[in-house]
């Protein structure tokens, strides 16, 4: 008998089994519910990844597949939205830890009817978006400041759930959405004027395993800021209506994130340094006097580590006293609701 299935969670993977097996440990209350679909899909990993999927996926009641080659973190989302049967696709990364019974109120919830076209699943380390859970707003009540903060989180592909008849109408716009590690972006170009969003309690945190408590890092300079612009002016050019969306720039959730991680790179001894040229892209595309700030950090990214360390930290400490403790603070926690509320 053919079981509905109106929730796929989906996992993209690459080379880290460890913290995979810790998410499937979390969604084990998961495996096997009716109108739930858990898939794997691996990104051709190099590590035991693989293996360790073919020996317990019948047992962990999941299904799995691997890409022929590595297609990129690109291509593994939208071979994971590709793969999934269910009437709402949420995407989720392999190093997450999901609070179940959040899950399974969602589920009820689509089983009694409940209609989005987009939705948000919120991260314990992430802030609200919207004012109340599981209330659905058309886009053509939102502000373009909230626009811009929801499509910040959205980002984070965690957060991303989708409607499969809305992914449909997405077309092959998602497919070839480029400049951004964060395809699931693309669907933005097509934001209708009755478009429903809906929020979700916190259903997520990440999980970090075996490595010691830190700042949760957004990537801004690589893939979240630049495929944050593109988006942007991508919905602004395809809908009339949405001509003022640069407001959602200035979303002070981004500023925040821009800076603290601007400030974090600069001044420690990374593993990804800060690259001139995404600089100048934000520099070219980000309005207001955050062009001051970014131009600082463009000249300072330049300079060799050890004096790029030494004089970020004095530069910082003076100039932006507030964000450089909170960046040196090691217990802080850097995205709070009061820090982002207008």
């Amino acid at each position: 008998m053919y079981n509905k299935v109106y929730l796929s969670i989906v996992i993209p993977t690459f080379n880290r089994s460890k913290s995979l097996i810790n998410t499937l440990e979390s969604l084990k209350p998961l495996f096997g519910v009716n109108g739930i679909e858990v898939i794997v899909i691996d990104n051709s990993s190099s590590d035991n990844t693989w293996n360790w999927l073919i020996e317990n996926h019948k047992k962990l009641e999941i299904s799995i597949f691997q890409n022929p080659f590595n297609f990129g973190i690109e291509g593994n989302i939208i071979q994971a939205l590709v793969n999934s049967k269910g009437e709402y696709i949420w995407l989720l990364s392999d190093h997450m830890v999901i609070e179940v019974q959040e899950v399974f109120t969602l589920l009820d919830k689509l089983k009694l009817g409940m209609f989005f076209d987009f939705g948000y699943a919120r991260i314990n380390q992430y802030s609200s978006v919207l004012s109340s859970t599981y209330t659905p707003i058309r886009l053509n009540e939102l502000s373009q400041y909230t626009i811009g903060k929801y499509i910040f989180y959205m980002g984070n592909i965690s957060a991303f759930v989708i409607n499969r008849n809305y992914l449909n109408r997405c077309g092959r716009t998602i497919f070839r959405f480029a400049g951004t590690s964060y395809p699931q972006l693309g669907a933005f170009v097509h934001v209708e004027k009755e478009t429903i969003l809906v929020e979700f309690p916190v259903i997520s945190s990440f999980s970090w395993s075996g490595i010691k408590k830190r700042r949760v890092s957004y990537d801004t300079f690589r893939s979240r800021f630049i495929g944050f612009v593109n988006a942007v002016n991508e919905i602004r050019r395809l809908n009339d209506r949405l001509l003022n969306i640069n407001s959602a720039l200035k979303t002070r959730i981004l500023i925040r994130a821009l800076a603290l991680d601007s400030i974090s790179n600069l001044c420690f001894n990374t593993n990804n340094p800060i690259r001139f040229r995404e600089f100048v892209f934000c520099l070219n595309h980000y309005p207001g006097k955050i062009k001051f700030f970014l131009l600082l950090c463009a000249c300072l990214a330049m300079l060799p580590l050890r004096f790029r360390m030494i004089v970020s930290r004095y530069i910082f400490s003076r100039l932006f006293p507030k964000q450089y403790n909170a960046v040196m603070a090691e217990n802080i926690s850097l995205f709070t609701t009061e820090n982002i509320n207008e």
